[in-house]
């Protein structure tokens, strides 16, 4: 069945292009809603519907942040696709429909940024890819079961109001922590455990010094770091078997930790070894050299990268690199490096508030001008204009 699941996954975020998390319906205690916004009672209702349902059931949830998600029930295991919205939230529609007392000026603005990123696909769409996935996995015979969730009606029964998110967790905080919890993807796609290891670190300081987050102590911690590297590992294309069976493994070490820093030590190791996965994916179909090289490329986006260098790493010549690389590739290194380097570029334009010059630091460029000129030639379009385009809200 793991293959099924990890078939189906595929064959949903490639049709739908969202982000798909496997769960196996026995790990439902540590499962957490991949929104910075969701609440305690929405994952723990979450965790119950994980449990609740029957096989050949798609079930779509919207949370109290209005929120969707389609859960895709396949025997002993969920496919949860999303997040993703229905439309596009104005500014004044979003004072109408969330509480002011848990929301002022500024946190409103930071949430409408988040929401109106997440991507938007037809609705009939995700119902169709949903069921065709059933019908592919059971026939047409069994009869499909379908569910739709408002969590806000949960709230009562569940005994917890939607208080969560409170006032002193301010806009600045939301988006500090939202980017270094992007910036933790970013490099655990990219398979780079010295970056990844920092951005982990960051997070843990960062939360631990605030009270109105949920991620407060590093124990407990370990289960929302899980489930980012769950979406990241997933993203950059590493099975989701393979990816159930190292988490798996750091879950259970993680039940006898007696500390901090053990929980810190052990996360490391989990960050190395799933870094070691996403490496080893990526460089599926090339020569020994070319992974090896692709490898050091993607270790060291940040740092100043040449030919002769990248040559003396893997111990080939220049131009035997070269012409290898191109041969398999497609493409020169230079131009690889490039787009890498701007790939990431646009997710932190995005995803971020950083400066332009802090992003030509995070991929190593030195020259913002160039930045500009290569990001144009890519994109279409100047970094700021993309920015302001992919961001824009209407009011």
């Amino acid at each position: 069945m793991d293959k099924v699941v990890n078939a189906g996954a595929l064959f949903i975020k490639n049709l739908l292009h969202l982000n798909v998390v496997a769960v196996k319906k026995d790990e439902e205690e540590e499962f957490v809603l991949p929104s910075p916004y969701a609440q305690d009672y929405e994952n723990q209702l979450a965790r119950d519907l994980l449990i609740s349902e029957d096989e050949n059931t798609v079930l779509f949830l919207k949370d109290s942040f209005l929120s969707c998600y389609c859960l895709i029930y396949l025997a002993r295991s969920v496919l949860l696709v999303g997040p993703y919205r229905e439309y596009t939230m104005t500014r004044a529609e979003a004072s109408r429909r969330l509480p002011k007392e848990r929301f002022d000026d500024s946190v409103l603005e930071c949430y409408l940024k988040w929401y109106n990123a997440q991507p938007m696909p037809e609705e009939t769409v995700v119902k169709l890819a949903a069921h065709t996935l059933i019908v592919s996995v059971y026939g047409s015979t069994k009869e499909l079961c379908e569910k739709n969730v408002d969590i806000q009606q949960y709230a009562r029964t569940y005994r917890l109001m939607p208080r969560d998110l409170p006032k002193e967790r301010t806009a600045k905080e939301m988006e500090t922590f939202n980017e270094l919890s992007f910036q933790y993807m970013t490099q655990i796609k990219q398979g780079n455990y010295g970056g990844a290891v920092a951005a982990y670190d960051k997070i843990m300081s960062y939360t631990n010094q605030r009270k109105s987050f949920a991620i407060i102590d590093t124990v407990e911690g370990l289960s929302n770091i899980r489930t980012l590297t769950r979406i990241a590992s997933q993203e950059a294309g590493v099975p989701i078997t393979t990816i159930q069976v190292v988490l798996e493994n750091f879950k259970e070490k993680g039940r006898i930790l007696h500390s901090k820093n053990e929980a810190i030590k052990l996360a490391h190791k989990m960050i190395s070894e799933i870094c070691s996965q996403v490496r080893l994916h990526r460089g599926k179909g090339y020569s020994i050299g070319l992974n090896l090289a692709i490898d050091y490329i993607h270790r060291n986006l940040a740092c100043s990268l040449s030919v002769p260098d990248i040559a003396n790493e893997v111990g080939l010549s220049p131009n035997r690199l070269s012409t290898k690389f191109h041969s398999e590739v497609g493409r020169t290194i230079m131009r690889y490096i490039l787009e890498q380097r701007m790939e990431v570029a646009a997710d932190l334009l995005v995803y971020t508030n950083l400066s332009i010059q802090d992003i030509c630091t995070q991929i190593g460029i030195l020259d913002s001008n160039y930045f500009s000129r290569g990001f144009k030639n890519l994109y279409g379009q100047p970094p700021t204009q993309y920015r302001k385009q992919r961001n824009t809200t209407e009011r």
